[in-house]
């Protein structure tokens, strides 16, 4: 394994991990959310152009998206 796919998938699992701590109180964690978010997408961006990733990292994305919407109201 390279040195670039294992820091992408180091970024990809910390930042991921962020982004679950982060949702269970979404307004304090938001601190979490955002550099979580920016982790994952560093990590997709510099690993291997794998499309099932790639469509694994936006559905996390979109799920999230979609549970703190009716949170916001």
């Amino acid at each position: 394994m390279t040195s670039k796919a294992l820091w992408s998938r180091i970024l990809i699992s910390v930042g991921g991990a962020a982004m679950l701590i982060g949702a269970i109180d979404p307004l304090e964690g938001s601190l979490l959310i955002l550099p979580g978010s920016g982790l994952v997408a560093l990590g997709v961006f510099l690993g291997t152009p794998d499309r099932r990733v790639v469509r694994y990292a936006l559905w996390v994305f979109i799920l999230i998206f979609s549970v703190s919407l009716p949170c916001s109201r």
